[in-house]
């Protein structure tokens, strides 16, 4: 697993109405543009952007790994979501 770092991206302002402006280096290196979304997480006292893909990324990842130490397969949880998808809408919500 990939170690994290925590280093400073830039210096910002907020605007009039509580904008930010991300740092061009940071938006051309995570293919940031107009209308690109990301996350704020609150940590401790820190405020993180996070791009939406890499948090989905993060995410599948989690995941996977789960899955893995239960000695599932990515391919056999897939084969079998829709079968266990209708079984869970039956415990939830009975036969209809």
């Amino acid at each position: 697993m990939a170690t994290l770092t925590a280093q400073p991206v830039g210096k910002i302002r907020l605007g009039t109405k509580g904008q930010i402006t991300v740092p061009s280096d940071y938006r051309t290196l995570h293919k940031l543009s107009t209308g690109s979304e990301v996350f704020l997480i609150e940590l401790g006292n820190a405020l993180m952007v996070v791009p939406v893909d890499r948090a989905l990324e993060h995410l599948c990842r989690q995941i996977q790994e789960g899955l893995a130490g239960q000695g599932i397969s990515t391919e056999h949880a897939l084969q079998n979501l829709a079968k266990v998808r209708r079984r869970r809408f039956r415990r939830l919500y009975g036969k209809r």
